[in-house]
């Protein structure tokens, strides 16, 4: 779907959002109305009987039988506890699919939005590792994917679950590249590619030498 489809999609459930929440407000005022002991025609009715106007003697039935006050309130709470749940579905469902489709939009965007990133984080690896051949620019270039793909799906996961919004969900992986992407790219001026490596090996001697000197760390402590 277009991003166009996808605003129409949410502007109509957003709409339904309103009806149903304003329907909700109007049961609930009617709801305490009733608890004070002033019910309306409409609770009467919502209750099963026949509406019928309201007097200083009480509720009457069509038929002229005096309604009990108890049970017409346990009548109309009963039915607007099940209205309620109702409504609650309601809203879930249509708030649920709004995020869905607000998802699909910032996931546009931050796809598209990725190409720079991985631009702003080659340029610098390259530079760092000028003699890694094919093989290191298809092992960085896995990793670096397969990582933010995972961000990207967690993300959406999380979303439809409704523990992060559609724009953190989609754009927490872009951003977190992009802090890396500026960082390596601002280190780019200080670092220069050397004759004496620049290889996959070079890299597994700079993670054991970094080993090292945090295992010698920690036996001074």
């Amino acid at each position: 779907m277009s991003i166009a489809l996808l605003n129409e999609e949410i502007d109509e459930r957003t709409e339904l959002l309103r009806q149903i929440r304003q329907r909700s407000l109007e049961l609930a005022r009617r709801a305490i109305t009733d608890a004070l002991g002033h019910p309306t025609e409409d609770s009467i009715g919502a209750a099963g009987s026949q509406a019928a106007p309201l007097s200083r003697a009480g509720s009457f039935t069509a038929s002229g039988r005096r309604l009990n006050p108890r049970i017409l309130s346990d009548d109309v709470t009963r039915q607007t506890a099940l209205t309620g749940r109702q409504n609650f579905g309601q809203i879930s469902a249509l708030q649920a699919a709004s995020d869905q489709f607000r998802v699909e939009i910032h996931k546009k965007y931050a796809i598209a939005f990725a190409c720079i990133v991985f631009v702003l984080i080659g340029a610098p690896l390259a530079i760092r590792f000028p003699r890694g051949g094919i093989g290191m620019v298809i092992v960085f270039s896995v990793a670096i994917f397969a990582v933010y793909w995972a961000g990207l799906i967690g993300g959406e996961n999380l979303a439809n679950k409704g523990v992060l919004t559609p724009f953190w969900a989609m754009w927490s992986a872009d951003l977190v590249f992009l802090a890396l992407g500026i960082a390596l790219a601002a280190r780019m001026s200080r670092t220069s590619g050397t004759n004496r490596g620049g290889g996959l090996g070079e890299v597994v001697f700079n993670l054991s030498s970094w080993g090292r000197r945090m295992v010698a760390a920690s036996r001074k402590t």
